[in-house]
């Protein structure tokens, strides 16, 4: 897993990125990795999205930074591949 910039978080600045506000409006988004595939998008919560958010973070440490420079929650946001 490769996580190079969490792009919904934007540093941790207010408001939300530009990610997060396509996902609120269109609820879909598009990953590049071996082709471009479209996928429904959503953001996880509770549990869900805590575990999203553990497995980013053992993966890429450095973005635990962000959750210490703001109050909000950072913004997980799961995609499903559409058939």
């Amino acid at each position: 897993m490769t996580f190079s910039h969490p792009r919904g978080t934007r540093g941790a600045r207010p408001p939300h990125g530009r990610m997060v506000r396509w996902v609120n409006k269109f609820a879909m988004g598009r990953v590049r990795r071996g082709g471009r595939f479209m996928n429904l998008a959503a953001h996880l919560h509770d549990t869900e999205r805590d575990d999203a958010w553990a497995t980013i973070t053992a993966a890429a440490p450095q973005f635990t930074e962000y959750e210490q420079k703001t109050d909000r929650e950072l913004p997980v946001i799961g995609l499903t591949r559409r058939s």
